[in-house]
């Protein structure tokens, strides 16, 4: 295995108990003459190859080797459940260890301390570096046909399939945000032609809706196709002013209908004062083709005020951030994907540590 003929000449299963459950793991001492001993290492179909450290070469507080820090995963008591063959120390059924592991994927940092027998004291402490071992690599050093069994659940250092995209994934969906910022603020400099421009009176003697109140505004022409704005600014206070419009083409006759309203609200309370709604508003034309138009509006207002003037202003091909907005969440879709599946295998990795990510509560 990775170049070296390894002979397994001890293996034994041990275990922690977290909470009444029990949680197994199978270790199988390898030997090679000019390597010295190894670990193969398999929890839940998930392998590790594990060598053993010199421990003046881990700071242990915190855990760092080879310049590298490691994040604590968990700690508990492991016993010895089950030995067969031989082994280079003397290995006893029922033998305990406390052990410490921290991880940063792929490998995992283990620390493990003996107490003297009668005394409760620390003893020895060991250190060893395991290196996650895919399985179809370990099948293929047996030389074994099939594939192996599936793992079960995700390993404290299994390493992320989603971590390594992640990076590039964001630096790409970054540009594309940014390039589409920069599009959208050159077309608002360079885009948005003023086709029209009217300040309008309604005849103080009119009623709200009737047909002498309507207005024509226009007319104006239409170049090129595009979007059209109208933009309506009204100095309503505590009232409102409600437009029913028709943009009409004088040379085909299409009329397309729309509506804007302006409203505004202000005052005071016991929680000081406040402010609702606008003194303008802005409505769309989607598509409008080349021609000669005119606009119909036929304002409504409260009764029994006076009725507001209004500024109209007609624009052409006035580009809208909602599109922008729209194209940016679109190209966040993959990496939003990506991030939410980066998230819940580190969830899952996560679980069964001593620092869970998600805290389950029972009522």
């Amino acid at each position: 295995m990775r170049g070296v003929p390894w002979t397994i000449i001890g293996v034994m299963e041990r275990s922690v108990t977290v909470e009444g459950v029990r949680y197994p793991w199978t270790e199988y001492l390898l030997y090679e003459a000019r390597h010295g001993f190894r670990w193969l290492v398999e929890a839940k179909r998930h392998w590790s190859f594990v060598e053993p450290l010199n421990p003046g070469d881990v700071d242990p507080n915190p855990a760092i080797y080879g310049g590298e820090r490691f994040s604590h995963f968990q700690s508990g008591e492991a016993r010895v459940d089950h030995v067969l063959g031989e082994f280079y120390w003397t290995v006893a059924r029922g033998e305990t260890k406390e052990t410490d592991d921290y991880v940063k994927p792929p490998r995992m940092l283990s620390k493990e301390t003996t107490r003297e027998k009668g005394k409760g004291k620390r003893g020895e402490v060991n250190w060893s570096l395991g290196t996650y071992l895919p399985a179809d690599e370990l099948w293929k050093a047996f030389g074994l046909k099939g594939d192996p069994p599936e793992p079960e659940g995700v390993a404290p250092h299994q390493p992320s399939p989603w971590k390594e995209s992640l990076g590039p994934v964001w630096k790409c969906a970054a540009l594309a945000v940014a390039a589409i910022v920069l599009v959208f603020v050159f077309l608002s400099a360079a885009g948005g032609k003023t086709l029209h421009r009217e300040s309008i009176r309604i005849p103080p003697v009119v009623a709200p809706g009737s047909p002498e109140a309507a207005t024509f505004a226009g007319p104006f022409f239409v170049t090129s196709d595009g979007n059209l704005q109208v933009k309506v600014a009204s100095p309503v206070s505590n009232s409102w002013l409600y437009l029913d419009g028709a943009l009409i083409n004088e040379e085909t006759g299409a009329v397309d209908e729309f509506d804007v309203e302006v409203s505004y609200y202000s005052g005071r309370d016991s929680d000081g004062s406040w402010s609702e709604g606008s003194t303008t508003a802005t409505q769309y034309i989607p598509r409008v083709p080349p021609g000669r138009y005119l606009l119909r509006l036929e304002p409504q207002w409260e009764a029994g005020r006076t009725p507001p003037e209004y500024q109209l202003t007609v624009r052409s091909r006035v580009p809208r951030f909602s599109y922008a907005l729209l194209a940016m969440l679109a190209v966040l879709v993959w990496p939003m994907l990506l991030l939410w599946r980066w998230f819940r295998f580190e969830v899952s990795r996560w679980s069964e540590s001593d620092h869970p990510w998600i805290s389950s509560s029972e009522d």
